[in-house]
């Protein structure tokens, strides 16, 4: 994979990914396994999370759990996010609802208790066994550079002269004045479904109700396309008979457009003929998980007036391009609206305050925050230092000959002879790694000089017995052992001390293997060409890999605790 990811985007030189990022629940499920078989930190971003899709389902009472599960697959989508959850260093999220509202349904994270880790982690308190991701807010990037914000307005603009002839005007354009009787007046423009969580009928009983907010203003609702109100869904033409029974109730006649059919490369020019208007862009939705629109509204010059619940909070906390209400409260979505409208200095310095700060949604600071995230995650691939003892390792890459086959079979044929078949399932000898797979031990240039590598990995109820395998083994290659070309590591059970004492024991030298995996894989030692230092020298690579998220040390603790308790009641 190394090589593969070096030949498309490292110049023909090997690398290594610094992160897996997944996206959605099933490429989390197989960034998670990635990252684990890998080593290689993990990123996930949910989008649209199993959990939250399960409770409003729940709410709609149209399915029971059952049905839910059996159309949308729905736990095992679950499954796949709480897995994420659990393997990735990071999440990203477009807003902190995503967070709160969201995030906080999972088995695998708790904002509060997230919140007390972060604290005594920053106070070097130990948190083994504990362990959440880290949550990261970055809104989605967006382009902007094709968008020129409109200048003037509909009275400055409507006759063209020699020197500057108008251009004609948008198709669009004409589709929504003809609604009205007064085009020129400042647009309040809602661009929704016709869902009842977008809560445009409260948006237009607010319009109706507010007589100064109808004197000033017109309402525009882009409400998707449509041919015929029965051939919509059930739920979406109970919205759209609602909004044409509020228009007609109060005699909205002439003050509301909601054209039937828009294309979505116009909707730009929407935006453009409310800011030309001096109009106001309103998203009323009871909870809006991230709020694209408000992000496109302000890149055009339009103020807003979003709802407090969900992802608006975070826009225009950067953007203070507006005012912030509750959807519940439809006097309160009518003041806002109306104070937009009506003062014109705070119309000007909201329009000014969201073009002059939306470069901040744009796609080289999402990108620049993104990459200033994955920095922080520690590198887990271990970067091993290459000796400098001039070695030559040609030969490592070379296939296996004629001889190195008959150096196998000589082994194998001496280990079975010896065992005489009693000790076939338990005994692992023949497991050949080629010498390449060792060549970043670069402390100990023995591994890199062998053409094979036998691993030892036969238990025993008692050290004599290991201590006679080992013997046979050795005698059967004497000959290849002698001029180094074949090595060996010892996998065991043993503890490093163990290990010391069977060496020992056996007459052996530790420099007789090049590596010693002990407490049946949980450690890593090699023997030491520096005896000064010590027979044995730990690979703190391999350690820091197999401690990761594992929590063996207070694991250790726990059980000495559990046993000096049980020693105290004794």
């Amino acid at each position: 994979m190394s090589k593969v990811l070096g030949e498309q985007i490292g110049g023909g030189k090997p690398i290594w990914p610094v992160a897996i990022h997944g996206h959605y629940a099933d490429a989390g499920d197989s960034a998670a396994l990635l990252s684990g078989s890998l080593n290689v930190p993990m990123l996930f971003t949910g989008h649209s999370l199993g959990r939250d899709k399960l409770e409003q389902l729940l709410k709609q009472g149209r399915l029971s759990r059952d049905e839910i599960n059996s159309t949308y697959k729905i736990m095992r989508r679950i499954e796949a996010e709480e897995f994420s959850l659990d393997s990735s260093e990071i999440v990203i999220t477009s807003t902190r609802q995503e967070i709160d509202e969201q995030w906080r349904l999972y088995d695998g994270f708790d904002p509060i208790l997230e919140r007390k880790l972060r604290a005594r982690i920053k106070r070097n308190v130990s948190c083994y066994g504990r362990f959440m991701p880290r949550m990261a807010i970055i809104p989605p990037g967006m382009e902007f550079h094709h968008i020129v914000p409109q200048e003037g307005d509909m009275d400055g603009e409507v006759e063209g002269n020699e020197d500057h002839p108008t251009s004609p005007d948008p198709p669009i354009w004409s589709e929504i004045m003809r609604f009205f009787t007064n085009p020129r007046k400042p647009m309040i423009l809602a661009l929704a479904r016709p869902d009842p969580k977008k809560n445009i009928t409260t948006l237009v009983k607010a319009f109706g109700e507010c007589r100064p907010l109808r004197e000033l203003a017109n309402l525009t609702l882009i409400m998707g396309n449509r041919d015929g109100i029965d051939e919509m869904s059930s739920t979406n033409a109970s919205v759209l008979l609602s909004v044409l029974k509020l228009i007609d109730k109060y005699d909205l006649y002439g003050q509301v457009a909601y054209p039937k059919h828009h294309k979505q490369a116009g909707v730009p020019d929407i935006y453009r003929l409310a800011a030309k208007t001096k109009g106001v862009f309103i998203n009323p939705a009871f909870i809006e998980p991230f709020g694209l629109t408000l992000i496109e509204a302000a890149a055009h010059g339009l103020p807003i007036v979003a709802t407090k619940n969900g992802g608006p909070v975070d826009i225009h906390r950067v953007l203070d391009n507006g005012l912030l209400v509750d959807p519940h409260d439809q006097q309160s979505i009518a003041d806002a609206l109306l104070k937009l409208v009506a003062d014109k200095q705070l119309w000007a310095k909201c329009r000014q305050n969201g073009l002059k700060n939306i470069h901040l949604f744009s796609w080289p600071e999402h990108c620049k925050t993104y990459l200033s995230r994955i920095a922080s995650c520690k590198p887990r691939h271990p970067q091993w230092q290459k000796d400098n003892d001039g070695a030559d390792t040609s030969d490592t890459d070379s296939p296996e000959s004629e001889g190195d086959a008959d150096r196998k079979g000589k082994l194998e044929n001496a280990v079975l002879a010896w065992s005489k078949g009693v000790l076939k399932n338990t005994q692992k000898t023949g497991y050949i790694e080629r010498g390449e797979q060792y060549n970043s031990s670069g402390k100990f240039p023995a591994l890199r000089r062998r053409k094979q590598i036998f691993v030892i990995a036969v238990d025993f109820d008692a050290i004599s017995g290991l201590i006679e395998a080992t013997r046979k083994i050795f005698e059967a290659v004497e000959k290849e052992r002698t001029e180094g070309s074949i090595g060996f590591i010892l996998s065991t059970s043993l503890t490093i001390s163990e290990i010391h004492s069977f060496l020992v024991t056996g007459g052996f030298s530790p420099s007789d293997f090049d590596a010693f995996i002990c407490n049946s894989g949980s450690d890593l030692f090699y023997s030491n060409l520096n005896s000064e230092d010590g027979p044995f020298v730990v690979d703190f690579y391999y350690h820091s890999h197999i401690e990761y998220r594992w929590g063996g040390e207070g694991l250790r603790k726990t059980l000495v605790r559990w046993a000096t308790t049980v020693n105290e009641k004794g």
